[in-house]
């Protein structure tokens, strides 16, 4: 969950860019066959460039992917910004011609034209290596985040401001305000429909609600209609009396032997949720109702660095303090970056550099360190903290999101503290991920890898993996470059 605000790129699903897919990379094992062969840059395709063609560039950076030097920006075999450098990769390897999440409807390879049916709407996200849907099911964070991702496109990057973008995340609004809610007269939103809309599933979180804030939200600002947004508001005061007031909101009820207990996932959401309503308008700043939420997030986003501030905790009990067994010591290294980019976001909005520090140095390095598999690379997917086995089967996994958000957290940290091992961070991240993830043949990204980088699930999408992390870190990279090119 960018340098000024909460943002996301690319246009994984309806929509297909088109840009230079490149393959091949200086080393990495294949995620196909595990192969440790150092195979050369080779072009595979060449269509239409995005953006211009050089740009000045104060500094150097220098990564498998693209080459920023003083001067110029280029790719091997090529030239552009840094950020369409990004984001042409992400045109060609990730999306090309393949939705990562379809719409309702028809969508046909090659072909830019998107039809979207009035009914029953909504984005399939249950997709398999080329695409084709295995799972008719709709899963309502999914389609909150593939509006947000679409309406903030369209509205913040010129050469996504297409109509059919807006179209698609317009019929992705309306369904969420006719179907999310499995009984209209109380906040409560579905985990899952089925494909007329009807309620499936119902999970006693608030990460649908704060999807569908974040969605209605973005796209409100994207269209002017402030019945969006009103609903928006709506949903993310249900999440916060929730997590703030009422812990049996959302239906969990109170057991004896599970004492309360605070998941990171729940502030980190809040903050973020917070950062995107609150920005730009009068209660998001210093005094109003939204600027205490992401101070109150904050705050508690805090309580899970522990043992000396040298851990993030993924649970923590209501005090803060750790918990017991194997639960308390359980990390998850890809949600502490990803707070870590949004505390950082917040910290310097409050121009509180020692709480800055604090982001960069305790939820980003410490994490990153501390989940680095050296034997193989990449992010680990839980971690013990006293280095014991973690009892979630996928703990050995590289998941795609951790390393999209760790792309952004170092180039956050980057832009903010100028220190050249930042970037070392960032290009050691990135080209793990980019040599790993693209899927050279169908596009997009595999989301699901073993340890040793073999792929493990060829799907694309899921009830997990849909028009997300990998477009909001592609945008973000791009903002985040451009605020480091612009200098001091």
């Amino acid at each position: 969950m960018s340098s000024s605000r909460p943002g996301s790129p690319g246009v994984q699903g309806g929509v297909a860019t088109r840009g230079v897919v490149w393959s091949g990379s200086n080393h990495a094992p294949s995620p196909r066959d595990g192969s440790t062969q150092r195979p050369r840059w080779r072009r595979r395709r060449r269509v239409r460039a995005l953006g211009p063609d050089r740009v000045r560039a104060p500094l150097q950076l220098r990564c498998p992917l693209w080459t920023l030097s003083r001067g110029s920006c280029s790719r091997p075999g090529g030239t552009g910004s840094p950020a369409n450098s990004i984001l042409s990769l992400t045109s060609g390897s990730v999306i090309r011609t393949t939705p990562s999440t379809a719409p309702e409807g028809t969508f046909n390879p090659g072909v830019r034209a998107l039809t979207t049916h009035p009914a029953p709407s909504g984005f399939f996200s249950c997709l398999s290596r080329d695409g084709t849907v295995y799972d008719e099911t709709k899963y309502v964070w999914m389609q909150g985040r593939q509006v947000w991702v679409y309406a903030r496109l369209y509205r913040s990057v010129p050469r996504f401001r297409r109509p059919e973008l807006l179209e698609a995340a317009r019929a992705g609004g309306e369904f969420l305000l006719r179907c999310a809610r499995p009984d209209p007269r109380v906040p409560k939103a579905a985990f899952a429909l089925l494909r007329d809309g009807r309620a499936a599933k119902v999970q006693r979180s608030v990460f649908s609600e704060c999807f569908c804030a974040l969605a209605l939200d973005e796209l409100g600002r994207a269209t002017g209609n402030a019945c969006y947004e009103a609903a928006a508001r709506e949903w993310l005061e249900a999440a916060e009396r929730w997590a703030r007031e009422e812990p049996n909101g959302p239906g969990r009820p109170p057991l004896p032997g599970d004492p309360p207990r605070q998941a990171l996932a729940v502030p980190m959401m809040l903050l973020y949720s917070a950062l995107q309503l609150g920005h730009g308008r009068p209660d998001g700043s210093a005094g109003g109702r939204l600027a205490s939420l992401q101070d109150w997030a904050a705050q508690r986003l805090r309580l899970h660095l522990q043992r000396g501030r040298t851990a993030v905790l993924e649970h923590v009990s209501q005090d803060g303090l750790e918990l017991p067994g194997s639960l308390g010591r359980l990390q998850n290294p890809g949600h502490a970056i990803e707070a870590g980019w949004m505390l950082l976001l917040h910290a310097r909005a409050r121009g509180d550099m020692a709480a800055a520090d604090e982001a960069i140095d305790g939820f980003m390095l410490g994490p990153l360190d501390a989940g680095w598999d050296s034997p193989h690379g990449g992010l680990l997917a839980f971690h013990d903290a006293d280095g014991l086995c973690p009892t979630q089967l996928e703990w050995a996994m590289k998941l795609w999101w951790p390393h999209a958000e760790a792309l952004v957290a170092l180039l956050a940290a980057f832009a903010h503290r100028r220190d050249p091992a930042l970037l070392r961070r960032f290009e050691q991240v990135a080209e793990f991920t980019f040599q790993r993830f693209p899927d050279p043949e169908h596009g997009e990204w595999f989301g699901y890898l073993n340890r040793d980088s073999s792929l493990a699930l060829s799907i694309k999408g899921g009830p997990f993996k849909g028009c997300f992390h990998v477009p909001r870190a592609l945008y973000m990279c791009e903002e985040l470059l451009n605020e480091i090119l612009a200098g001091p």
